[in-house]
């Protein structure tokens, strides 16, 4: 059975997000505004996810079916892509090679985004 991410998660910290802004060509200004704190809740029936995430900047809702194009939202940057499991990480790929893994690590949820070989992470903390 695949890593079941359901619960309520408030975001611990972000790595590497400034140098993932600047590859992207976010400009330093708008860096600033990228929210600092989030909550985050999944819900998960088997290969169906969805996510509702609330920010000071507002609130948005994240389906994604497994094996079934999905869009993700990368700072902003809507892109469509597949998501599939690779053991215990949902990992989607999309149509412009960039990449999000969701995995729990050490009772975490990390949601890695790789973007022309630069990563960020978002850690969450399960509330």
């Amino acid at each position: 059975m695949p890593c079941d991410f359901s619960g309520k998660w408030t975001l611990d910290r972000t790595e590497g997000g400034a140098e993932f802004a600047s590859k992207l060509g976010i400009p330093a200004d708008k860096v600033n505004n990228i929210p600092k704190s989030a909550a985050l809740e999944v819900t998960q029936d088997g290969n169906n996810l969805n996510s509702k995430i609330i920010t000071q900047a507002g609130h948005r809702e994240h389906k994604v079916v497994v094996g079934q194009p999905c869009k993700e939202n990368i700072l902003g940057t809507e892109v469509e892509g597949i998501a599939n499991w690779e053991g215990d990480r949902l990992i989607t790929k999309t149509e412009k090679g960039s990449e999000l893994v969701r995995e729990i690590v050490n009772g975490e949820l990390v949601i890695s985004m790789t973007v022309q070989g630069v990563t960020a992470k978002r850690v969450f903390k399960k509330c």
